[in-house]
C-alpha cells in the first residue's frame, strides 16, 4: 500500500505571505520569553495606551495635576509605552515600535488641535512624545538583550 502524504496547511495572512508560527524565532532569534507573561504585557501596553488617550482628550481642567512638568509627563508616558511595546512585542522591530508610538502621539496631538475644549496641540509636546519614545526604545533594547542572554544560560 503506497501512502503519499501530503503537506499541511499553511495559513497565510491577507497579503499572502505565511502567517509565523508563533513559537519560531525570527530573524533577530526571539522567541516569546514567557509566552503567558507576554499575553499579560500586553494587556498592559494596551490599557496604558487607552489611559494616555483618554487623559489627551479630556478637558484639562479635568485632567490630575502631578507636580511635575507637562514636558517631563509626556516624556515619562510615551518612554513608559514604548517600553512596554518592546516588550509586548518582542518579535517586532524596535523602529517599527519607535514609528508606531510617534503617529500615535501625533494623531493624540492633533486631536487635542481640534478639540472644542480648551486642549490646544503643542509642538514642544510633540518633541518630549518624540524623545520619551527613543528612550523607551533604547531601554526596551537594554531589556530585550538581557533576555536573550538569559535565555542562553
Amino acid at each position: 500500500m503506497n501512502v503519499t502524504l501530503k503537506p499541511a496547511k499553511q495559513n497565510k495572512s491577507y497579503f499572502g505571505e505565511p502567517l509565523p508560527i508563533r513559537q519560531e524565532a525570527n530573524d533577530e532569534g526571539m522567541k516569546p520569553f514567557f509566552p503567558r507573561l507576554e499575553i499579560f504585557i500586553r494587556l498592559g501596553l494596551y490599557l496604558a495606551a487607552l489611559f494616555i488617550a483618554i487623559l489627551s482628550l479630556m478637558p484639562a481642567a479635568d485632567v490630575p495635576t502631578t507636580h511635575l512638568s507637562d514636558k517631563l509627563n509626556h516624556f515619562l508616558a510615551y518612554a513608559g509605552l514604548t517600553g512596554l511595546a518592546s516588550l509586548a512585542w518582542m518579535r517586532v522591530s524596535l523602529l517599527r515600535i519607535v514609528c508606531i508610538i510617534i503617529v500615535f502621539g501625533l494623531v493624540l496631538e492633533v486631536a487635542q488641535g481640534v478639540m472644542p475644549f480648551d486642549r490646544s496641540a503643542s509642538s514642544l509636546d510633540m518633541l518630549a512624545n518624540i524623545i520619551g519614545a527613543f528612550t523607551g526604545a533604547g531601554l526596551g533594547a537594554g531589556i530585550r538583550e538581557f533576555l536573550k542572554r538569559l535565555r542562553q544560560i
